[in-house]
């Protein structure tokens, strides 16, 4: 798979995945999603989940550090076989924060997220 990232010039994160046969051959791809890809998992019923991260806004930082921190949250999107949307999840637990959720595809298909 190829994952295809950009940022619009209103400043949107968007994603697109293209999923590729063993010789190369594009079999098709995904509509765009929110967020940039940080993660791909193969599932037992021939599909594939997308892990993404998106922006959401700047965080206040002290006027000593130099740096621009921003408020993050997680997509998670599962496609069957034929590259059709099954579901999507978002996943904010620290709202607000510079931290961010970790997700832990399983081979049966399950998610661990924390």
């Amino acid at each position: 798979a190829i994952a295809s990232q950009r940022r619009t010039a209103q400043g949107i994160q968007e994603s697109m995945v293209e999923v590729l046969a063993a010789d190369g051959e594009i079999l098709g791809g995904t509509e765009v999603q929110p967020g940039f890809v940080s993660g791909f998992t193969a599932t037992p019923d021939d599909g594939f989940t997308l892990i993404l991260r998106q922006e959401i806004g700047p965080l206040a930082q002290p006027p000593y550090i130099s740096a621009l921190w921003t408020d993050a949250e997680t997509i998670v999107v599962h496609y069957d076989a034929a590259r059709q949307l099954k579901w999507r999840k978002t996943i904010d637990l620290y709202p607000l924060s510079l931290h961010r959720e970790v997700v832990l595809p399983m081979a049966d298909g399950r998610m661990f997220v924390g």
